[in-house]
């Protein structure tokens, strides 16, 4: 029965997000600018720092105070690295601030708009406590809903990616386990990830009702 019940819940949550997403499509091209703005950050702050990070070490260990050159070249590199991942990230939150404000109003004329297009009867049958809460959920989820995407999914599919395609090289066989390990993990958390849809949606329903 949960199963069914969380099936149904996923299938919820999936035409949810395409009426936000069909909503703001004004706003598509922002939101685009979005992914690829903290991608970047992603790879220069996860990946990149690391690297240069290893061959600062590698630099050190290898020639000592001999060279403090390549050292000092490193560093810089390093330095603006850093700055570079630094002034991206500041500018993903203001376009993603902008970009959550401007879709607020959207989700707003919206709601109202649907509002209206119901008849006396469809009041008289609610309450009208459950139908705000039920509009306040609804915008205020979307804002929930982006940052999960941006700073969950979106944030550890580029750092997974960029980690694998680094690993592959240095070693083709670790890049390969890596990669075997998560095509294994990803169908078992899946099916937990559903589940936990369900009892989320039972509390977003329990929340939406009043006495």
């Amino acid at each position: 029965m949960i199963e069914n019940q969380s099936k149904q819940s996923f299938a919820s949550i999936k035409r949810t997000t395409s009426w936000y997403f069909k909503i703001t499509r004004k706003y598509r091209g922002l939101f685009l600018a979005l992914l690829l703005v903290y991608g970047i950050g992603v790879v220069l702050s996860e990946v990149i720092t690391i690297l240069i990070y290893k061959k600062i070490i590698d630099q050190v260990t290898a020639l000592g105070v001999s060279d403090m050159y390549a050292v000092w070249h490193s560093f810089s590199l390093l330095l603006l690295v850093s700055a570079i991942f630094f002034i991206l990230f500041r500018f993903g939150e203001r376009l993603l601030r902008i970009y959550e404000v401007e879709s607020y109003g959207l989700l707003t004329s919206f709601i109202f708009e649907e509002f209206e297009r119901h008849s006396y009867d469809f009041y008289a049958n609610r309450m009208t406590g459950s139908l705000t809460a039920q509009a306040s959920r609804f915008i205020g989820a979307f804002n929930s809903i982006v940052d999960s995407f941006i700073f969950t999914l979106w944030w550890g599919f580029i750092q997974l990616i960029a980690i694998i395609v680094t690993v592959f090289f240095f070693s083709k066989i670790f890049g390969f386990a890596i990669l075997a390990f998560m095509l294994i993990l990803v169908p078992i958390a899946f099916p937990l990830v559903k589940r936990r849809m369900y009892f989320d949606s039972i509390e977003a329903e329990a929340g939406s009702k009043t006495k």
